[in-house]
């Protein structure tokens, strides 16, 4: 999941004691409705869902655009399908993943904010 850092937040599971997994592949694309992402095989990836009407609304919507999610599974309330990397965008527009907006400035407008930046920080030391 390294591999789409720079386009989503990729966050690391945390062990019993909350410090971070020693394991380095242990990491999760984070999505609304606590949702999360990961990866099952080189190849698949995995969706967790942690309720069951969030899961069925977006089985909807998946299966309306042509994506159909293999069920891993299936419990009272938490449920695990899995789906081929290469439709990795789609999924993540529809379970809404945390995506990193990179903004492209030009030089003035960079020198602009750097500019209002610092004349905010002068009015807070005084």
């Amino acid at each position: 999941m390294l591999k789409y850092k720079d386009t989503y937040f990729v966050d690391k599971q945390k062990d019993s004691t909350g410090k971070p997994s020693s394991n380095r592949d242990d990491n999760y694309i984070r999505c609304k409705a606590k949702v999360q992402i990961y990866r099952f095989n080189p190849f698949t990836l995995a969706i967790q869902f942690n309720t069951t009407g969030y899961a069925n609304n977006r089985l909807k919507e998946l299966s309306a655009i042509g994506i159909y999610l293999k069920p891993y599974q299936i419990g009272d309330n938490e449920q695990t399908y899995l789906f081929p990397e290469s439709d990795l965008n789609k999924v993540a527009d529809i379970v809404k993943a945390k995506k990193r907006i990179k903004r492209e400035l030009t030089d003035e407008q960079r020198n602009v904010l750097r500019d209002r930046l610092a004349n905010v920080r002068n009015l807070i030391k005084k």
